[in-house]
């Protein structure tokens, strides 16, 4: 059984249904700064936020033809995913290829405490 708490509620909920467990050594209590709903529409926030760069940067008109376009987002800073990490409370967010002034950009904007961005690979993306 695991509990998710916030973390001001962590010591006292472990400790009342440890009371109640048969084994309270299966129990597993992690204190987590944001709830799920927080982390999910966060998720929403970031996937918007893309969703918005990439209409923006086809609407800016700079690409000769939609191949460029294709081959310009390949290029990258691209958000590859987005998904709520719950066991480390806080979204995940994979970019390709590797650029670090994007993700420290995406920490900036989104939070360090909020966001963890790793490296994903592009080639696992169809496009």
């Amino acid at each position: 059984m695991t509990i998710v708490p916030t973390s001001s509620e962590a010591s006292a909920v472990a400790a009342k249904v440890r009371r109640l467990l048969a084994h309270p050594e299966h129990l597993n209590v992690i204190a987590q700064r944001y709830t799920l709903r927080e982390l999910r529409r966060l998720q929403d926030t970031i996937s918007d936020d893309q969703d918005a760069r990439l209409h923006a940067l086809w609407g800016s008109g700079e690409f000769a033809s939609e191949e460029e376009f294709w081959r310009r987002l390949r290029e990258g800073p691209l958000i590859v995913q987005v998904g709520v990490k719950q066991e480390i409370n806080k979204v995940g967010v994979g970019v390709s290829p590797r650029d670090r002034a994007f993700a420290a950009a995406l920490i900036d904007r989104y939070g360090r405490d909020r966001v963890h961005v790793f490296w994903d690979r592009l080639d696992e993306v169809w496009f």
